[in-house]
């Protein structure tokens, strides 16, 4: 049985990953909604924030669980398309981590959904959001979205996966992408 089609939701921290995962979760109830750092958490029995914080060789070395995580996460849901929120840059408070490739090539990625905001905006989310995030400014946040964007990209080569930047307000074309993902790719069709 070919299992259903996987899409990455990349983005910094504060840029609208899960905003933009609920509602099309809501809009497409068929879809797998998984959450890397809920996965993590899980799999590791941990606090989210001591795995964000840890060093650099514990989280490299925690990334490379996530495929496991999400298979048991698919477990009776194998067929469906699964939208997964990660990040591929993690700010650790001390550098910026680039999740390895080979936990992103183990996932076998389908597609890839790269939300980019204005840092300006991404920084009002973060102050206003009770979740706890890196103090950083225009500047930093600005090098981060663009490092980000660069690893997401480079994945995207190295599968031969396609990609698709977004706002996060751009729930139509995330749609769309879903749709083109799960049609053309791997032969599936949902019903809305």
């Amino acid at each position: 049985m070919r299992p259903g089609p996987l899409i990455v939701l990349f983005g910094i921290s504060g840029a609208g990953k899960s905003y933009l995962s609920r509602k099309i979760s809501t809009c497409r109830p068929d879809i797998l909604c998984l959450s890397a750092g809920v996965l993590l958490k899980d799999a590791l029995a941990e606090d989210p924030e001591q795995l964000r914080t840890a060093n650099r060789d514990v989280i490299l070395s925690n990334q490379m669980i996530l495929a496991d995580a999400v298979r048991t996460a698919r477990h009776n849901r194998w067929e469906d398309t699964v939208l997964l929120e990660a990040h591929s840059v993690i700010d650790n408070d001390r550098e910026l981590i680039e999740v390895p490739f080979d936990a992103m090539r183990a996932i076998q990625i389908a597609g890839i959904i790269l939300i980019e905001e204005r840092v300006s905006e991404i920084m009002r989310r973060r102050d206003a959001d009770m979740r706890f995030r890196p103090a950083r400014g225009l500047r930093e946040l600005e090098d981060q979205q663009q490092l980000s964007d660069a690893v997401a990209y480079k994945y995207a080569d190295a599968v031969s996966a396609p990609i698709q930047k977004i706002s996060s307000e751009d729930f139509k074309t995330a749609l769309d992408f879903i749709d083109t993902i799960e049609q053309s790719n791997w032969g599936s069709t949902h019903s809305m």
